[in-house]
């Protein structure tokens, strides 16, 4: 409570000579921005994009939410649109009674592109750095061949704050929030067997986190889990990863007791890098979908066991 009342006074003494009717909604949302940091969590907090808590809980001028308003509320109704259509397949899919067994042989569907601009807006990018926890940076961006770029630098050196005991990971995550902050499913992903994505890196092993979180908050930190390793190298490749090698983790660390992956029940993607090898990384990234096939029918590749009670 200390620490929150210290942030709470400082963000007070920082705002008390500006005037807020005054100043454009742009430059006083980054008057607002403060990183979550180690602050705990309450009900009054603002939620941060990255994860946890904002703790500040401010009454904006309404002259300031009216002049922005149009604006937000065009793009909101766009993003609604398209997800309306996404919902009811009216995209790729046009049959509303799609089973997996329709699916084809080899059918495959592309989630995300990186052809324009539009298609970052769905992406966000985390490191230590943003916690306080570390040194590492990242950057996620378009290339002129139509690609995406995930590089940045790992470094493994520790924040002297009596509290990190180690650091060095940076990631790419999907923002799981539809149009008026409605929770995004891949619901059509449970049509098909294999994760695909198409990549060309520097050899280091990533991460691929799909995450599952439901309401309840002990679920959060729920994802699956998998390494992608590149190769190295000019040369693209393929990986079809099957949803049933993805092993159960929770904040990062793998659960004893695995359960099974439901695909559809899916609400972001992400791709981490932590190897604990120091330096410069560079993951290009052409597209991630999803593909079928027939042939595979397991369920889960790893054993699970109920823990007896003694």
């Amino acid at each position: 409570m200390n620490l929150l009342r210290d942030r709470s006074l400082s963000f007070i003494e920082h705002i008390d000579h500006i005037d807020v009717c005054s100043i454009p909604f742009q430059q006083f949302k980054e008057i607002l921005e403060l990183k979550p940091g180690n602050v705990p969590p309450t009900n009054l907090g603002v939620i941060d994009k990255k994860g946890g808590f904002v703790q500040l809980d401010v009454d904006i001028p309404l002259n300031v939410l009216l002049e922005d308003s149009p604006k937000i509320l065009k793009k909101e109704a766009k993003k609604l649109s398209t997800h309306f259509r996404q919902k009811f397949y009216l995209v790729d899919h046009p049959n509303l009674l799609r089973t997996q067994s329709d699916t084809a042989h080899t059918e495959t569907f592309i989630q995300y592109e990186f052809r324009n601009d539009e298609d970052f807006e769905y992406w966000q990018t985390g490191s230590d750095s943003d916690w306080s926890e570390g040194y590492s940076k990242c950057d996620f961006y378009k290339t002129d061949r139509g690609t995406a770029i995930f590089e940045g630098y790992l470094s493994q050196k520790v924040v002297k704050d009596g509290r990190t005991e180690c650091a060095g990971w940076c990631s790419i995550k999907t923002i799981d929030m539809m149009s008026l902050n409605l929770k995004k499913r891949y619901e059509e992903w449970g049509y098909y067997s294999h994760l695909l994505i198409k990549c060309r890196g520097d050899g280091r092993s990533y991460k691929i986190m799909l995450h599952s979180p439901e309401s309840w908050d002990i679920t959060w930190g729920d994802t699956h889990s998998y390494p992608l390793h590149t190769h190295g190298g000019p040369y693209w490749q393929f990986e079809m990863i099957p949803f049933s090698r993805f092993f159960y983790t929770y904040g990062g660390r793998i659960m004893d007791r695995q359960l099974k992956f439901y695909q559809n029940c899916a609400s972001s993607i992400g791709i981490t890098l932590m190897d604990n090898l120091e330096g410069p990384f560079r993951l290009e990234i052409d597209f991630i979908g999803v593909t079928n096939d027939k042939t595979h029918t397991e369920e889960l590749a790893y054993e699970t066991f109920n823990t007896p009670f003694t």
